[in-house]
C-alpha cells in the first residue's frame, strides 16, 4: 500500500503542477498497472524517503499558491470531467487520510 501511496501521490503532485496551464488534459493513473512492476515489490523501506520528499515539495507548493490559483483546473479523461485544484486538494487529502486509517 506505500507504494501505491508513493505512485498515486507523485501522479498527483504533477498534475497540480501542470494545471498552470489552461484545463490540460492529464493522463489517468491506472493503479493496478503500476502494482505489477518491480519496483512496487520492494521494502518499504525505498517508497518512504520519496514520500517524505514529495511532500516537502507538494507543502511549499500549496502553501505558495494563491487562493485564485486553486481556481486552475485540469480535464480528467477516465472521470471525463474537468477537476478544479481546490476539489483535487480535499481528495487527495481523504486519500492520505484513508490509506494512514488503513496502514494503522
Amino acid at each position: 500500500m506505500i507504494h501505491h501511496v508513493a505512485d498515486i501521490h507523485l501522479n498527483a503532485y504533477l498534475r497540480f503542477n501542470l494545471s498552470d496551464r489552461s484545463s490540460p488534459h492529464i493522463r489517468p493513473f491506472y493503479q493496478d498497472g503500476f502494482t505489477s512492476l518491480p519496483d512496487s515489490m520492494t521494502p518499504i523501506s525505498l517508497p518512504l524517503p520519496l514520500i517524505s520528499s514529495l511532500y516537502h515539495r507538494w507543502v511549499t507548493l500549496l502553501r505558495g499558491m494563491l487562493e485564485e490559483n486553486f481556481n486552475a483546473s485540469y480535464y480528467h479523461a477516465a472521470d471525463q470531467q474537468t477537476l478544479s485544484l481546490y476539489d483535487v486538494t480535499g481528495m487527495y487529502v481523504w486519500h492520505s487520510q484513508h490509506h494512514l486509517a488503513n496502514m494503522t
